[in-house]
Order: C-alpha cells, then sequence, then structure tokens
C-alpha cells in the first residue's frame, strides 16, 4: 500500500470526537456506480481552468456545540490553505453549513447541499443523531458522507454503507483497549463508572466494561448523568470511594462540566476517562498542585508527541493562538485521509468507484499517527494511554505510558462473531 505524507505541508508551516443516539431505519442501497475498473483516461484540465471539487462541510457553529464547530471550521480552513485551496488537479469550494444540533433543520440545509450547492462530497457534524440523519440523506443521493467525529459505533458495524466513510473512530474504539491495560498493566481490579446517558456514554462505557471483566474486573456501580446536565455533585456522590479507580465518559462541554465538579468534590481516586481528559488544553483547567491521578486514552495530544503532531499543533497555534483540540485534530485528519484517496484513484468524479476502493489500499501520517481505513470503512489507528503530570514548569501535562498500535473498531474479537452480538447500550454487561 502507498503512503502519503499528508502533514507535509504542515511542516512546512512551521518552516515557512459524539452526543446523544439516533436510530433510524435500515439505510437504502445506493445505484450501481457506473466506473468499475480503475482511473479513466480523462483529459489533463489547463491551470486557467481546473476542475471544482465541492465539499459540503456541516459543523456546528451555533449553540452551545458552537465553540467545536469554530475549532473545526478553523482547522478545515488551515488545511486547505496549507494545499493552496487544491487536491490534486481539483480546485476546493468549501461550503459551510451549521448542523444546527436538530435532525429535521439539518436535513433540510444537507438537501440544501446536495441540490442547491451540487456538492460532490458531505464532510462533518458533531452527533450521533446528525450524523445518521447526514448519513442516509447521503446514501439517497449516491454521494460519500466523511465522517470525521461522530463516534456511533453502527454506523461503521450494522448499519454500515460503502458511502459513510468514518475516519476518526467508534465510541468503543479508545475503551477496549483501555479496558484491558487498566487492569492486565495499571493494576486496577474495581472501578465505578459514570458516563452521559446517551450513546456515546453507552458505547464508550461498555467497551471499557467488556475488556475490564473480561479481564477479571469488577465494576462496583454504574451511574448515568442526563445529557447536558450542569451539576454533578450529587452523581459522583454515587461512587463507591472503595474503588480502585473512577472511569468516565464525556465528550464536549460535558467533559469540562464533569471535571470542575470533581475539583470541587475533591475526589482523589484516579481517573480513567475514555475521551481525551489529559489533553493538553483541558488540563491547563487544573491546578498542578491537587489535581487527581488522570489517564485518558487517546488517539492524540495537542501537546506534540509525534512530528505531525507537532506540526499541527504549531501551525494551529500559530495561526488561532489556541491549541488545538481532537475535533479539529480529526477534521485534519479526515480532509488528509480523502486527499490521499483522491490522488491514489487519479480522480474523484471521473472515478467515483475507484476512489471508493482506493479508501481501502492507502496509509496516511496523521497528527494522530499512521491510519488505514478497514473494509467497513473505519480507521485503524493507535490508541495512546496518556497521563497528566507536572512538567518542568509546574503545570499539568500529557504525558504518553503506553501504546496500541493499529487498533481497529472490534478491538482482539471476531468481526463476524462481534457484529452477531446486540449493539452496546447502557446495560451491557460481560458477566
Amino acid at each position: 500500500m502507498k503512503r502519503y505524507l499528508a502533514l507535509l505541508l504542515a511542516l512546512m508551516l512551521i518552516t515557512g470526537v459524539a452526543a446523544c443516539d439516533g436510530n433510524g431505519a435500515a439505510p437504502p442501497e445506493p445505484q450501481t456506480s457506473e466506473a468499475e475498473a480503475g482511473p479513466a483516461d480523462t483529459e489533463e484540465e489547463t491551470v486557467e481552468n481546473p476542475p471544482i471539487l465541492r465539499i459540503g462541510a456541516l459543523f456546528a457553529l451555533s449553540g452551545d456545540r458552537a465553540a467545536i464547530g469554530t475549532d473545526q471550521k478553523n482547522a478545515t480552513e488551515l488545511w486547505l490553505d496549507s494545499r493552496d485551496g487544491r487536491i490534486g488537479p481539483y480546485e476546493v469550494e468549501l461550503i459551510f453549513e451549521d448542523d444546527t444540533g436538530s435532525v429535521d433543520e439539518v436535513i433540510g440545509r444537507v438537501q440544501n447541499l446536495i441540490e442547491t450547492e451540487d456538492v460532490h462530497i458531505l464532510f462533518g457534524a458533531a452527533t450521533a443523531e446528525i450524523g445518521y440523519a447526514v448519513g442516509e440523506t447521503a446514501i439517497f443521493a449516491g454521494i460519500p458522507y466523511i465522517i470525521p467525529t461522530v463516534t456511533a459505533d453502527d454506523m461503521t458495524q450494522r448499519r454500515r454503507h460503502e458511502l459513510l466513510i468514518r475516519t476518526g473512530g467508534t465510541s468503543s474504539q479508545r475503551t477496549h483497549p483501555f479496558g484491558h491495560w487498566a487492569y492486565r498493566e495499571r493494576g486496577i481490579r474495581t472501578v465505578g463508572t459514570m458516563a452521559g446517558d446517551c450513546l456515546l456514554g453507552h458505547e464508550g462505557t461498555a467497551g471499557f466494561v467488556r475488556t475490564f471483566e473480561e479481564a477479571g474486573g469488577r465494576v462496583l456501580n454504574q451511574v448515568w448523568t442526563p445529557p447536558d446536565s450542569w451539576d454533578y455533585t450529587t452523581f459522583l456522590d454515587q461512587i463507591p470511594r472503595e474503588a480502585d479507580a473512577l472511569f468516565l465518559q464525556y465528550g464536549s462541554q460535558d467533559l469540562n462540566r464533569v471535571l470542575a465538579a470533581i475539583r470541587g468534590t475533591g475526589l482523589d481516586m484516579p481517573i480513567l476517562s475514555g475521551f481525551g481528559v489529559v489533553d493538553a488544553y483541558i488540563l491547563t483547567s487544573f491546578d498542578p498542585n491537587t489535581a487527581p491521578v488522570i489517564y485518558s486514552a487517546a488517539h492524540w495530544t495537542a501537546t506534540g508527541d509525534t512530528p505531525y503532531a507537532a506540526a499541527f499543533t504549531e501551525a494551529f497555534r500559530t495561526r488561532f493562538g489556541t491549541l488545538p483540540s481532537i475535533y479539529a485534530m480529526e477534521v485534519y485528519t479526515g480532509l488528509s485521509i480523502l486527499e490521499a484517496a483522491i490522488l491514489e484513484a487519479d480522480g474523484f468524479t471521473e472515478n467515483f468507484a475507484y476512489f471508493l476502493r482506493a479508501i481501502h489500499t492507502v496509509e496516511v501520517q496523521t497528527p494522530k499517527g499512521l491510519v488505514s481505513i478497514d473494509q467497513w470503512n473505519n480507521p485503524l489507528q493507535d490508541v495512546r494511554i496518556h497521563r497528566g503530570e507536572r512538567g518542568d514548569n509546574g503545570e499539568l501535562t500529557s504525558v504518553p505510558v503506553y501504546t496500541f498500535s493499529m487498533v481497529g473498531q472490534f478491538w482482539r474479537y471476531d468481526p463476524e462473531a462481534f457484529l452477531a452480538l446486540p449493539s452496546y447500550d447502557r446495560y451491557f454487561r460481560s458477566r
């Protein structure tokens, strides 16, 4: 397979992740693609009149997730500017839409992107509910949907489709190895769990619980909190203080509120988070003298523990004055994988069917490491366990302590046996 150093231009800049569930009917099958053999022979376009590739990008640009959407939009523009607005021979037109957080409203906006703006690709969205709606609309229209941050497991499992191409990862993809590590490598024997009562919380917690219990661990209790809660203190009071650790599964603004409540209650047991708690932009809110021991399963950290991560972080911080979040990183990564597949297929609009096959043949160096796409259209990627530690300047920083290489969405389970089981939910226990 070919490897594309998709962040090479990001290096030149320096020198010169879902909420509640959305269920629906199984998606319809797409129409058969015309091109089946391979790259087509097309006349070379002149520089003065390059072919256009239109990408409809849906980000949360209003409401309580607007900070995330703005971060994603910034990363998209940074990526495109680093390539002078082009992917191979194509001039890229980005058409931004607010995903609004409302399924009914977003479907209308997606239809506008498809029917009025005539986009070739859909990209983005933040939550599972919105992601499923965008996916079904894309399938009906017969165009690809690149999914950088919607983590709903079944989009690339029981409800997978060739036009749904995830580049970010599933809710349980990080937490499967995390549960294994907590018992086998960290020596944790008992945990309490606390998570949002939504798809991200259900799936991420189930992934952790499954491998932790299979290794021999014991879950003392599970606490579920309503999405977008403001006061988590009473929920933290339900965690048994005799537990060896507390496992958390939250995303976006909920995570910051939970961490604030932990600081307020003085809870001092180790924290295990399945969603980037030790990312640098979150650690800055902790007092390094009183912070509990924090471990997190993540695909990357903004402190830049690889050359590609460091390049992206520096380019983003130089331009926007802040550290990039995991959401910004996943958008940047998704566009890099899209680019690699288009280059491998020697086109997109002319070689559409070949592009859909090429997505499975490329390996791309990204801010989170080497990424490839499996036969179910989900990434194979490293999962790194990080620990928050005090740096030389006295501030908390994120330090990688263990890496699981090229982890897939099925962990070490047989895919057919995995898919034969019911989807993960809030009631899942391995025993």
